[in-house]
C-alpha cells in the first residue's frame, strides 16, 4: 500500500482498494493499546530472572566443582610414584575427563547467563518504546506515522 502525497487514503498497488489513513492509524493505535494491556511484563522478566538465578547458581557450583577436581588432580601427583601406571591412570583420568568435561560447560554457561541478561534489558527497552510511541502518536507528524505502519 501507499499514499499519495496530497492523498488522505492509502491504495493496494495490485487491486487498487482505497483506506482512510486516518482509518489505518486508528487501528494500529487500537492493535497497540490491545498489545500494552494484555503485556504482563512483570511474569516475562520474573520468569528470566529466576532463570537467571538458576545459571549463575549452576555457573558457580560448576566452578567449584572444577577447584575441588583440581585439588584431587593434585593430591593424586605426589602418589604418582608410589602407586604403578595403571592404577594412577585408573584414578587420575576419570578425574581429568571431568575437568574437561566442566572447562567445556563453562563458556556455554557463560553464555547462557549473558543472554538471559540481554533478554531482560531488551524487553524492558521494547516495552518503553512500544509506550513512548502509543503516548506520542497522535502528535506524530504524517511522515513519522508512515514510518511505524
Amino acid at each position: 500500500m501507499y499514499v499519495l502525497s496530497s492523498a488522505k487514503k492509502f491504495t493496494c498497488k495490485n487491486c487498487k482498494n482505497n483506506i482512510l489513513v486516518d482509518e489505518i492509524y486508528k487501528v494500529y493505535q487500537q492493535l497497540l493499546k490491545g498489545y500494552l494491556h494484555d503485556l504482563q511484563p512483570e511474569m516475562y522478566v520474573g520468569e528470566l530472572e529466576s532463570v537467571l538465578k538458576e545459571k549463575e547458581k549452576l555457573f558457580s557450583e560448576t566452578k567449584k566443582k572444577r577447584v575441588q577436581l583440581r585439588k584431587k588432580m593434585d593430591e593424586l601427583v605426589p602418589l604418582r610414584s608410589e602407586l604403578d601406571k595403571e592404577l594412577f591412570g585408573e584414578l587420575y583420568q576419570p578425574l581429568v575427563d571431568q575437568v574437561k568435561q566442566l572447562d567445556k560447560s563453562t563458556p556455554e554457561l557463560q553464555a547462557e547467563i549473558d543472554l538471559k541478561r540481554i533478554q531482560i534489558a531488551s524487553s524492558d527497552y521494547v516495552l518503553k518504546e512500544a509506550k513512548m510511541l502509543y503516548n506520542q502518536w497522535s502528535e506524530m507528524c504524517f511522515r513519522q506515522k508512515t514510518g511505524y505502519c
